[in-house]
């Protein structure tokens, strides 16, 4: 059976795609919304949102992501000779969670600067900390 689609029902097909193309991104970040609210998070990192984050675990060294990243809590920690490099113009030696693209500074905890890192979701890693996935912020 030979089939051709008429312009009308191409461009009626177009339509819905892009319609739908406009509005599936709204409804999914609706849903976000309403997780974060339930949550009792604000969406653009207020306060509660910070002193909740203040409550994930830390990263604990040599285990699991951060035996594989190499995340140690101080670089005097660091014995592989070749991972004390200078990355994006940075001595290795000013190189920091703190100071890393994917770190995102919390709070204190403990008396130290805590903050949360994209290579660790939903967990704490230290401002002082470093690791080998460390990138020069922009």
């Amino acid at each position: 059976m030979d089939h051709k689609a008429s312009r009308r029902q191409f461009f009626s097909n177009l339509g819905s795609i892009v319609g739908l193309a406009v509005v599936a991104p709204a409804l999914f970040s609706s849903k976000v919304f309403a997780e974060e609210k339930r949550r009792g998070r604000s969406g653009e990192g207020g306060g509660s949102a910070a002193s909740g984050d203040l409550n994930l675990p830390m990263v604990e060294v040599g285990k699991g992501q951060a035996a594989a990243v190499t995340y140690v809590l101080k670089h005097a920690d660091v014995k592989n000779a070749a991972l004390k490099i200078e990355r994006g113009g940075v001595a290795f030696e000013k190189q920091t969670c703190a100071n890393c693209s994917f770190y995102a500074k919390v709070g204190d905890k403990n008396g130290k600067e805590v903050g949360k890192c994209q290579i660790f979701p939903n967990m704490l890693v230290e401002g002082p900390a470093w690791c080998a996935t460390w990138a020069k912020k922009a």
